[in-house]
């Protein structure tokens, strides 16, 4: 097992048994120490058996630090389990896909992926794999999909892939440029469960610059929805909504959305529908506002509804993966203001809760920002992706993987949603000793800030039952950058959960037992 620097103190893994927790699990990790002080990013998560598998690429050890693929699996608590680095062959650099949803899975305890590699630096030598691991991250097979037929002679890649029908095939989707032609397509391949081709579709006109992203099943009929992007002169809206049957042909295809800032993706509804969810700019420029736009679709692609959020200036709006719930509703991930954002939506469009996190939060910290975003078995939600860390940090200015794993509020502490704020500062989860606890007439708090910690307003302690109702709140004090309170006001005996919050934000909060 890998040892790390533990990043939540014994009272944070949270397993209430009564209405405010749902028998919900909450944790927060960050790979530091697993890193070794090497940047990367974590792309994609994936419940296993056991826990979780993280896939993602990160700088290699070597004296040319190129970029490879590596999986890490953690357990139910966030525990690292494993770590595992790949390259095949003898590449320069590899990386898993290059967005979100690059592992499927398969069967139970095994999951499908791709690996896109340079083989030689300053080359366009590229080789494309299908890839089968099982929940450890260990690689099952392995099977070459595409490689350049000559040196400099073609680009292509898998951006996501999902299960398409029985005996695990799956569908990919990607950008593939031809031999001597400047222009991109979009590029669908179907393999089987051995990871054999199947078949292979361009997505064109071939004089337009097109990349496929997203892809979903669109189970009614066998077939598939996919996103991308679509760029040539006269076309405003360069969003790309395309459906298809089982073999990949077009029934329709749609512009959509305006100038694209990141990568739209796309999921089917439980009711034949589709949503889209996209950040794009409102005007061209480099200082236009951007705004995320949350959109649904009928069968035959005509527009339902569309929500939006923003406007928000220079480019802070960036959307990333979602999911649709079988019961319609959605769960959205975006970096929104330097920040990981989390949005749940109704069937409707309705936005039901925001939640903000900051993995770091030491003064010079770059962002947070989320790639994945999968519900899990429990009924909450864990996503993944990368900090950049802080002056103050472990290792300042690295490239950090994180994962979160919340209730089904958003909270990774419950009750959180509760104390009238919509701003969480996970990264001081470390920072926060609770003494004696089990409490016997007398509770202690110590919260240490990191230097120049920006707070707004009071912060202020509140107690809740675990219905949800505040029992006790009380000021706390602020000195030489540590949060302190002291206090023998206690509720009857029982369990509760506390939150210290400012003005603005939630800072920390843990269980209290009190005897």
């Amino acid at each position: 097992m890998i040892q790390r620097r533990s990043f939540l103190l014994g009272w944070m893994l949270v397993l209430l048994p009564a209405a405010l927790s749902g028998q919900q699990t909450t944790f927060i990790m960050h790979f530091d120490s697993v890193q070794n002080g090497r940047g990367g990013r974590a792309l994609n998560i994936e419940e296993t058996p056991g826990g979780y598998l993280v896939c993602g690429y990160q700088t290699s050890p070597g004296p040319f630090h190129q970029f490879h693929t590596f999986l890490r699996s953690i357990d139910h608590q966030g525990h690292v389990l494993t770590d595992q680095e790949h390259w095949y062959g003898d590449p320069w650099e590899n990386f898993p896909g290059f967005y979100w949803d690059q592992l499927t899975p398969l069967d139970e305890g095994t999951y499908i992926g791709s690996i896109d590699s340079r083989t030689a630096v300053g080359t366009l030598d590229k080789v494309t794999y299908w890839v089968r691991y099982d929940a450890s991250g260990d690689t099952l097979a392995i099977k070459e999909v595409k490689r350049t037929t000559q040196p400099d002679s073609a680009f292509f890649g898998f951006n996501q892939c999902a299960q398409h029908g029985a005996q695990g095939a799956v569908t990919y989707v990607g950008t593939l440029m031809e031999q001597d032609d400047p222009k991109t397509q979009g590029w669908m391949v179907r393999c089987d469960g051995a990871g054999d081709t199947l078949w292979t579709k361009k997505v064109g006109p071939p004089d337009h610059f097109i990349t496929l992203y997203s892809i979903d099943q669109y189970p009614f009929d066998g077939g598939m929805v996919v996103c991308g992007d679509e760029f040539y002169p006269g076309i405003p809206d360069d969003h790309l909504l395309i459906r298809t049957d089982s073999l990949g042909n077009i029934i329709w295809r749609l512009n959509f959305g305006g100038q694209g800032v990141t990568p739209p993706t796309v999921c089917t509804t439980p009711d034949s529908g589709m949503v889209t969810w996209t950040s794009r700019d409102l005007a061209p420029g480099p200082d236009t506002e951007v705004v995320l736009e949350l959109r649904k679709w009928n069968a035959m692609g005509d527009p339902l509804w569309n929500t939006t959020i923003g406007p928000t200036p220079n480019h802070f709006l960036m959307a990333q993966n979602m999911e649709v719930m079988e019961d319609g509703s959605i769960i959205c991930a975006a970096q929104h203001l330097g920040y990981a954002g989390l949005w749940k939506f109704s069937a409707q469009g309705d936005s039901l809760w925001l939640r903000h996190y900051l993995v770091f939060s030491s003064p010079g910290f770059g962002f947070t920002m989320p790639y994945d975003v999968e519900p899990t078995s429990d009924g909450g939600y864990v996503f993944c992706g990368f900090s950049q860390q802080g002056n103050a940090d472990p290792t300042p200015n690295l490239s950090t993987w994180f994962v979160v794993k919340t209730d089904s509020l958003g909270c990774v502490v419950p009750g959180c949603h509760l104390v009238g704020v919509d701003e969480y500062e996970i990264s001081l989860q470390n920072e926060l000793v609770i003494w004696p606890n089990p409490v016997a007439g007398h509770l202690q708090l110590e919260l240490e800030l990191p230097p120049g910690y920006p707070l707004s307003g009071a912060v202020t302690a509140r107690l809740l039952d675990l219905q949800g109702r505040e029992v006790r709140h009380w000021p706390a004090e602020l000195i030489g950058g540590k949060v302190y309170l002291s206090t023998t006001d206690l509720p009857a005996q029982g369990s509760y959960v506390l939150h210290l919050t400012d003005a603005r934000r939630w800072l920390a909060g843990g269980k209290v037992v009190v005897e």
